[in-house]
């Protein structure tokens, strides 16, 4: 549907940018209120999860003492999905955003990025940076390829070799 409406010209990007930068902040909005509540805040009919620190199958955080607390879920299905939401915006909007714009909008994400507690996220956000990074300062196309196939590669080299080597690896703590 954004696609559509990009493709379409119905609207320009900078005008979609901030609509979505909106709904970002009030998906934050509602994280953020779940995260205080410790609970869901109601709005089933925008989509809102039942979450909940007794609930099962809702991601939570383990806390002292056997106490439970919720990670910021909005009205996606998953906390993770959120945080996906967030970064995915995030890089989009960058270059649409001023340059205090952009450190107001990374502060608010950062603060909904650590309220979903993700994990993944948070290492897909700083590997993203670190891309950025080196292709601004080697903006030359070739070396932009060589690289991007060098990290595909390293990738792909990873996988294999811990789906091959799944049975000696323990994830847990001992």
């Amino acid at each position: 549907m954004l696609y559509s409406l990009i493709a379409g010209r119905v609207l320009e990007p900078p005008k979609m940018v901030r609509i979505l930068l909106w709904g970002a902040l009030f998906q934050m909005a509602l994280g953020l209120l779940q995260w205080k509540l410790n609970r869901s805040i109601g709005l089933g009919f925008l989509g809102e999860q039942v979450i909940g620190p007794d609930v099962l199958n809702v991601a939570k955080i383990n806390l002292a003492e056997g106490a439970k607390h919720i990670r910021a879920y909005g009205t996606f299905l998953h906390p993770n999905i959120l945080a996906g939401y967030l970064l995915v915006l995030f890089f989009i909007a960058f270059d649409y955003l001023k340059i205090c714009s952009r450190v107001v909008w990374f502060l608010l994400i950062g603060l909904g990025l650590w309220l979903t507690q993700s994990l993944a996220a948070a290492i897909v956000g700083i590997a993203c940076f670190l891309f950025w990074i080196f292709f601004k300062l080697f903006p030359q196309r070739e070396i932009q390829k060589l690289f991007s196939i060098f990290v595909v590669l390293l990738l792909i080299l990873v996988n294999m070799w811990l789906f091959l080597n799944s049975d000696r690896i323990s994830w847990s703590d001992r």
